[in-house]
């Protein structure tokens, strides 16, 4: 998608530069966990990656967050709309047909 054109907001920029710089301090295989962790950072007070403020610059919060776990012949899929808890709202599994 290279010649698709895309316009990147500059909180958008900032909130990926901070996940490329959490995915560079992990090592190659990246857990659900991990990943779920990296979608709530909020350690940027201004621009975090997870953000839920009233008080948003650009009015771009998160609205839910959704972990994708591919294997051979499923997808696994979490969606969490809280930030605070461990447990999925809405989850599921799909079947690949081999």
């Amino acid at each position: 998608l290279d010649g698709v054109g895309q316009r990147i907001t500059g909180s958008s920029g900032a909130r990926q530069r901070q996940v490329e710089a959490r995915l560079a301090s992990l090592g190659a295989d990246l857990s659900p966990a991990e990943a779920l962790d990296i979608l709530r950072d909020t350690a940027v007070a201004d621009l975090p990656i997870y953000r839920c403020a009233a008080d948003d610059p650009d009015d771009e919060n998160t609205l839910a967050t959704a972990v994708f776990i591919l294997g051979a012949s499923t997808v696994e899929w979490r969606v969490h709309t809280r930030a605070a808890t461990a447990t999925a709202e809405a989850a599921g599994v799909v079947s690949i047909p081999q």
